[in-house]
């Protein structure tokens, strides 16, 4: 998504300039105006500058964790926040994340809070990071919220491993039937070209394909300019590709599909509602607004059209019902959800509610990638043993034939 400066007044009076990522310009003042913000200037910058990206791109969650923690203990001892961060600053060891903090330092020096200094930093820091440092901030409850802000990164980083480790295997089997089939596509088969020529008759029907499979190869991956031309074209592929998975429109199709698809659309559900359930519960434990909530939650859930339905709920909420009623009209929520955060409402206690149906959700999660990989390994392993079946029948069936010749001979 493009970024965009902007100048707005804050409800003190105060001159805020600032860059901030989102979708469009419409979609900038919005999230602006729902942080009280007047907006007097705002324009599309395109990115953040190259070295800000190049610094982004260097750091990862381990260091946000860290960062966490590490602020958590000293704003707890009651120590300024800019003398916070210059020793934070002393114990990063990540250069590039060193630079980070040490520009959050000078931002507050010059007079920034610290949730608007973290804000400059989209790729490091996310909206709800600053949201809840923002809240932290407003309720004087800073140290608290950070720890929290820590433990829901860990609990977002192990869902993250959880998922990875489901596409190891998968992906290692898959890479190595690609290899496979272009090693003895493009090494082997040439081999045996010439003895296929002493063949008396036709070669069979298999070994024809696979000869002419590895001719069309051969021409484009060993001769140039044809290998560049194909490269070419799967990066403009890929990066078309990219370019529409980031565009709302077609992000929501490709969302929608996913979702209705028999097996990964449960999966990809599963994950979504665990961080629903998840980033609600610590906002809402944190005494985040429950409308600013919904937003930051939105913005989390990695659906698009479950995000379209939480921004629904938000607006009915906002209206003075009741979440769990509202909820309840939308289908795509869970029974469990919906009643758990009634229970929640109920109870006085919908942060705990929420954050006990985040554990469900991730066991279900480790338990349908366990039910996944036991599906998934057989299939993959039967799919190989076919690809190198046809293989070796395409390449000794000729093989067979001239040496059964020469024994008639």
């Amino acid at each position: 998504m493009p970024f965009f400066k902007y100048t707005a007044i804050s409800l003190d009076g105060k001159e805020i300039t600032n860059v901030l990522e989102a979708a469009d310009r419409d979609a900038a003042v919005a999230q602006l105006q729902r942080q009280k913000l007047t907006v007097t200037k705002i324009k599309k910058t395109g990115s953040l500058s190259a070295k800000s990206s190049r610094l982004a791109s260097k750091v990862n969650q381990s260091d946000v964790l860290a960062f966490s923690r590490q602020m958590s203990t000293l704003v707890k001892a009651k120590l300024p926040i800019e003398q916070c961060l210059e020793v934070v600053t002393g114990q990063v060891i990540n250069p590039a994340f060193k630079t980070i903090v040490q520009q959050i330092k000078d931002d507050v020096i010059a007079g920034d809070s610290l949730s608007t200094a973290l804000s400059k930093h989209p790729k490091v820091f996310s909206t709800l990071y600053v949201g809840l440092v923002k809240s932290g901030e407003a309720s004087g409850r800073l140290p608290e919220i950070l720890i929290k802000a820590g433990q829901y990164l860990e609990r977002a980083a192990r869902l993250r491993r959880k998922i990875a480790f489901a596409m190891i295997y998968p992906c290692a089997v898959i890479a190595l039937s690609i290899g496979l089939i272009f090693f003895v596509t493009i090494v082997v088969i040439p081999q045996f070209k010439n003895m296929y020529a002493t063949v008396k008759g036709d070669l069979p029907r298999v070994t024809k394909i696979m000869v002419a499979v590895s001719d069309i190869l051969r021409a484009w991956f060993l001769h140039f300019p044809q290998n560049v031309i194909f490269l070419g074209v799967l990066v403009m592929i890929f990066l078309a590709g990219r370019g529409l998975s980031r565009n709302p429109r077609y992000r929501g199709i490709l969302d929608g599909v996913l979702m209705n698809l028999p097996v990964i659309g449960l999966y990809m559900q599963k994950i979504a509602f665990a961080r629903f359930s998840s980033t609600l519960g610590i906002l809402v434990n944190t005494n985040v607004p429950i409308l600013d909530s919904f937003e930051l939650v939105a913005e989390t859930v990695g659906l698009t059209p479950l995000k379209k339905h939480i921004l629904e709920v938000k607006e009915r909420v906002k209206e003075g019902e009741k979440i769990a009623e509202v909820l309840r009209r939308h289908a795509i929520f869970p029974p469990l959800i919906v009643q758990m955060v009634h229970v929640g409402e109920q109870t006085g206690n919908l942060g705990g509610t929420l954050e006990q149906v985040a554990e469900f959700y991730e066991e279900e999660i480790e338990l349908s990638t366990s039910t996944l990989i036991s599906l998934i390994e057989p299939a993959l392993v039967i799919g190989l043993a076919v690809i190198v079946g046809f293989l070796l029948i395409a390449i000794y069936l000729p093989v067979i034939r001239l040496a059964t010749l020469v024994r008639r001979g």
